[in-house]
């Protein structure tokens, strides 16, 4: 499929980490090297194993489908390509193996017919975000995947030589499309390039020039590839509460027709029930004192009068009786019965307090609120006071475990110092960044790989002085007064602008996360110290079809190797900038970041 997708570090969070436990893996040999070492990590990250025996594993990861690959699937195997791990990654939960194209490694090198084929996208989102698993998802790197999958050429811009144009929906209307319409390009909806991998084989487009259901937002959404079971805490969470408004909005609408046939029966048996009206003693006078005579009856004889004055007799009975039965439904749902606790999503009438009347005309003093809150708090506390102590210094112990580095000269006898007073060191002699370390001691201050990346990392970065007044005080001393960079009047060193220390900790403690947050960087070879410093500052490293915010590479390197001039040429072509690496260093160590123009790299 070209280069490896996306992955993402996320091994300090415990959500993450047990995706993969009990998974064994097996990664086929014509895996790149680079894609290789990726794909180990990722698995031991989720909590997987890789093997180096197929037949003790219960996945194969592999590019295309091998000889190896069909006698594995016929044990059963999971024969999955590296974008079935990338989701995994992403989506923070194990995805179905069979449930997307893209997770099947294709039959080979592109379908024969297809490989002269140049197509081209138009209309797809660069990603979407998954409001129930919190994660964004590409759309438009996948239907690129797709597109190569195929053996054919994919190209971001139209030309006349183009052979087709995929596009979300028939709907869609971009220059592209006006373009390819005017040249007489096909424009295609993009399921046909998952019917032509399925099958293995090129399809007429004519079927899929129609509306077709199929929507690559949830063709690639989480939702469609991770089982119920499987998915992620927050968004078990997030359906279930989904879920539960579902069927608290059948209630509601389910309440009113129950309550109307209820009324109904009530007012058929009310009717039933009650006594014929009798007339009143009034209206028998007026009755005897208004005794027929020819001249009335003459009125009463009128066609129009008599039923008129019978019709509105029972019109004002009917009026009644629908007074009486609003007046019974509304009291029925404002006032709850006393067993009964109010309906949720409708207010109950305040209930007049029974004091009111006796107390008409007194002013009582309006009681004191949170006194007895206070007291019952301070009777808590004092119940509380021995385990609470303990509880508390447990956790002080326990927050305040510190784990140290050291980097430059002129560290002898400070690793002593770090045992004696109970804290954790690492290997000095290493010169990589080690993420789980919480201080760095510099007594020299140089411009090196583990002081740029615990800068990003907001860690905290000391002088010597500060383990020396340590061991005098025989405990652990406070560390603002020692950190490099807690004096805005401090000059460079070193093309260092020193008080840049203090901004990245304070950006980190402020933000919540490091500065490179929401990077998709793509990394050429092995520019010296790229990698470690983008992860540190909670960047993400992404191949070259993975629409990339712009690439680092080491400009010797990129003369040298044939298969990353290529990368760099497509780079080029998307319309991607190519800098050296050193710009990323210096935009975290210089007093401005520098502008990338001044770093592109042109072969």
């Amino acid at each position: 499929l070209g280069s490896a997708p996306v992955f993402v570090l996320m091994a300090q969070n415990e959500d993450f980490s047990p995706v993969l436990k009990g998974k064994v893996f097996f990664l086929d040999k014509e895996l790149p090297e680079t894609l290789v070492g990726d794909a180990v990590r990722n698995v031991e990250m989720l909590k997987g194993t890789v093997t180096e025996d197929p037949d003790e594993c219960d996945f194969i990861m592999a590019l295309t489908e091998t000889k190896q690959c069909k006698q594995l699937r016929k044990s059963n195997k999971h024969v999955i390509s590296p974008h079935w791990l990338d989701d995994c990654v992403t989506f923070a939960a194990l995805a179905k193996p069979q449930s997307n194209i893209l997770y099947r490694p294709p039959l080979g090198n592109g379908i024969p017919d297809m490989k002269k084929m140049m197509i081209s996208q138009s209309g797809f989102p660069n990603t979407l975000k998954d409001e129930d698993f919190e994660v964004e998802f590409m759309i438009r790197g996948k239907i690129k995947y797709l597109i190569k999958a195929t053996g054919a050429n994919y190209t971001n811009t139209l030309c006349k030589e183009n052979t087709h144009v995929v596009v979300p929906n028939m709907q869609t209307t971009s220059d592209k499309t006006k373009a390819a319409k005017g040249w007489g390009i096909p424009v295609v909806h993009w399921w046909w390039l998952v019917q032509c991998l399925t099958d293995w084989e090129a399809k007429p487009v004519d079927d899929f020039q129609t509306d077709i259901q199929e929507t690559a937002e949830e063709y690639f959404s989480p939702n469609a590839n991770v089982a119920p079971q499987d998915r992620p805490n927050r968004a078990k969470h997030a359906f279930a509460a989904k879920d539960g408004k579902k069927e608290e909005k059948k209630q509601e609408e389910a309440k009113p027709e129950e309550e109307e046939e209820e009324e109904v029966e009530e007012k058929k048996e009310k009717k039933k029930k009650e006594p014929k009206p009798k007339p009143k003693a009034k209206e028998k006078e007026s009755k005897k004192r208004k005794e027929p005579t020819p001249e009335n009856d003459e009125e009463d004889e009128e066609p129009e009068d008599k039923p008129s004055r019978k019709k509105g007799k029972k019109e004002k009975d009917k009026d009644k009786d629908t007074k009486d039965a609003k007046k019974s439904k509304k009291d029925k749902r404002s006032t709850p019965s006393p067993t009964e606790e109010p309906k949720a999503g409708r207010k109950s009438k305040p209930q007049p307090m029974q004091e009111d009347e006796e107390s008409e005309g007194e002013e009582k003093p309006a009681p004191k609120k949170g006194k007895k809150k206070r007291e019952k708090r301070a009777s808590t506390e004092d119940s509380e006071g021995e385990e609470g102590g303990e509880a508390e210094e447990s956790e002080k112990k326990r927050t305040d475990k510190k784990v140290f580095m050291f980097s430059g000269e002129n560290t002898k006898g400070l690793a002593s110092i770090v045992t004696s007073l109970g804290a954790r060191l690492i290997d000095s002699k290493k010169n990589e960044y080690d993420a789980s370390s919480t201080h760095l001691v510099v007594p020299t201050f140089k411009r090196t790989e583990k002081t740029l990346c615990a800068m990003v990392a907001g860690k905290w970065i000391l002088t010597a002085d500060y383990l020396k007044d340590s061991e005098n005080a025989g405990e652990f001393v406070p560390e603002g007064s020692y950190m490099w960079g807690s004096n805005p009047g401090e000059p460079a060193v070193n093309k260092f602008h020193i008080p840049n220390i203090q901004k990245w900790r304070t950006y980190r403690a402020e933000k919540g996360h490091g500065p490179f947050k929401g990077w998709n960087v793509c990394i050429l070879g092995t520019p010296p110290g790229a990698k470690a410093l983008l992860l540190a500052g909670d960047g993400t490293m992404c191949g070259v079809d993975d629409s990339p915010k712009f690439a680092l590479a080491s400009e010797d390197e990129l003369k040298k190797k044939k298969d990353l001039k290529q990368k760099y040429k497509q780079l080029l072509d998307d319309g991607v900038e190519v800098l050296k690496s050193v710009w990323l260093v210096d935009h975290v160590a210089l007093e401005k970041s520098p502008k990338k123009a001044d770093y592109q790299i042109t072969l």
